[in-house]
């Protein structure tokens, strides 16, 4: 570097001398110091072109290495300040900000976590359990009339098949039609936590999804990349659940579905951690309400809203992969985020680490109701041989129960339609 000497040197070297004092520059004054020390270093005639240049002799040659290594000094503590001050400046209005921590984290999951053999083995028995119920369901009229397409005779080339039944529809339509199948007898596994729910609504979007893909040549999958598709789907339901009761504030769980299949659907289509982002956050922004599941309103889209939740997380992921953009703080918004306009402002709680412990843990269900009804259900079985024959003896017949079950199980009268059985 070249030097000079001057009043212009000295009044440099005295900001710099003093810059460690300052604490009120602001990030415009940074970066003038910062590039009038570069330009002194670098281009000294530039900014001093109208003054006489004086070369320094050997016996300042010790000054001048001192004033270098000074401003190399001054120049970094010049940079330390700017990102400081950067970091602590009030964000624009339009300024785009980082994702929320949980998007991230199932975004990070979904795309590096490997699956083990006990998740792999546990998802097959949950994925086998699952179908047996969705076949089951073919059964009921009510249930068969909300599969096919929305308008009849509709043909879409490589269609997703819905299983027992001749429909091959776009997979939209497809995941809602086998969903509603999952769903409909109340039969499905369930994961009890502070939300309970049933993460193998999952499957429909999952199995759907992928008998398109594969069939119409744009990615290849096995029944091995279905299984853990579901585990991850089960995971990140399950630990949301888990410490984060949504009943309490009339949030219906289907939100948790929507959530999940949205995240690994969009890895099933090929995106990355943006993208799965971006779809996972639009699935927060739509909640449903409970009134259905409750007297005197229960009514049949109970057997349907975890349907709906899945075909539109298939959609969400459809949109990401265009390009349709996201919501990175749509949890944690001020006044218009999840947590401050539905929360209470309370934050929510994401068991992690993410891994396989919901599939390992899932319970599956001995008889078609709500698993509230299940204890009743097996001691009902354990008691039978010993009652069998010897009903006149029986005086009377006390259950008890748990608080949730007299609220949502406790039934009187005539039963309106086929939800009304237990809820």
């Amino acid at each position: 570097p070249r030097n000079n000497s001057g009043p212009g040197v000295a009044a440099l070297q005295n900001r710099l001398a003093n810059i460690e004092h300052q604490t009120a520059l602001n990030f415009v004054g940074l970066v003038a110091v910062a590039l009038e020390t570069l330009l002194l270093e670098q281009r000294p005639d530039f900014l001093f072109k109208q003054r006489r240049r004086v070369r320094l002799r050997r016996r300042n040659s010790r000054r001048a290495q001192q004033m270098r290594a000074r401003c190399r000094k001054s120049a970094v503590l010049i940079l330390a300040l700017s990102k400081k001050q950067k970091a602590n400046r009030p964000m624009a209005a339009n300024e785009r900000p980082p994702f929320d921590r949980e998007l991230t984290d199932i975004a990070d999951y979904v795309m590096n976590f490997k699956v083990g053999r006990a998740a792999i083995d546990a998802a097959r028995l949950c994925l086998t359990d699952t179908m047996a119920c969705a076949l089951d369901a073919l059964d009921f009229p009510d249930c068969t009339k909300l599969i096919g397409p929305v308008v009849p005779g509709t043909v879409v080339p490589h269609g997703s098949r819905v299983p027992g039944t001749k429909f091959e529809l776009d997979p939209v339509t497809a995941t809602f039609g086998f969903g509603a199948m999952i769903r409909w007898l109340d039969m499905n596994d369930t994961f009890t936590a502070a939300q309970g729910s049933h993460p193998s609504d999952n499957l429909a979007g999952i199995l759907m999804l992928a008998d398109h893909l594969t069939r119409s040549g744009a990615r290849k999958f096995t029944m091995a990349d279905v299984l853990e598709a579901l585990v991850m789907a089960y995971e990140i339901q399950g630990c949301i659940a888990i410490e984060n009761d949504f009943k309490a504030i009339a949030i219906d769980h289907p939100l948790l579905t929507r959530v999940a299949s949205s995240a690994v659907l969009t890895r099933m289509l090929g995106g990355g951690v943006e993208e799965v982002a971006n779809a996972v956050s639009n699935a927060w922004i739509a909640s449903t309400l409970r009134v259905y599941r409750h007297a005197p309103n229960v009514g049949s889209r109970k057997g349907w809203a975890a349907a709906d939740a899945a075909a539109q997380a298939v959609q969400l992921a459809f949109l990401a992969m265009k390009g349709e953009m996201g919501y990175p703080q749509v949890l944690s918004s001020k006044k218009h985020g999840f947590c401050d306009a539905m929360l209470g402002g309370r934050v929510l709680q994401l068991r992690e680490p993410l891994g396989s412990y919901v599939i390992e843990n899932a319970m599956l269900k001995a008889v078609p109701s709500a698993m509230y009804g299940q204890s009743g259900a097996e001691c009902a079985f354990l008691f039978h041989p010993q009652l069998k024959g010897r009903w006149d003896e029986v005086e009377r017949i006390t259950v008890h129960v748990h608080a949730g079950v007299k609220r949502i199980m406790d039934r009187e009268g005539p039963l309106r339609n086929p939800a009304d059985r237990d809820h």
